[in-house]
């Protein structure tokens, strides 16, 4: 039995879980863009009712910010786990 090209096929799909895994690591390390924009100037605070708006939007920008991470970095993980499995089936497709 000729088993040549399984190892052809796991390169493929090793390849494609580590660029994969890349690329989100690269977006684990950006802030969300259209947060970036809600810039808050310390001179116009607004208080309405005892909220202070300005350290309100403050405070969702850091913790969307920190989930956008987290999530991120989840999925690089899980990503990069995946690679090194195709990783080892590709090694073992080998023995073929």
């Amino acid at each position: 039995m000729n088993c040549d090209y399984t190892f052809y096929i796991w390169l493929v799909i090793t390849a494609v879980f580590f660029f994969m895994s890349f690329w989100e690591w690269k977006k684990s390390r950006k802030p969300l863009q259209s947060l970036e924009q809600l810039k808050t100037n310390k001179n116009m605070r607004v208080v309405l009712m005892g909220v202070d708006f300005g350290q309100l939007i403050e405070t969702l920008k850091i913790e969307l910010n920190s989930a956008n991470r987290e999530s991120h970095l989840i999925a690089f993980a899980s990503y990069f786990l995946a690679g090194l499995t195709a990783l080892a089936s590709m090694a073992l497709s080998l023995g073929c």
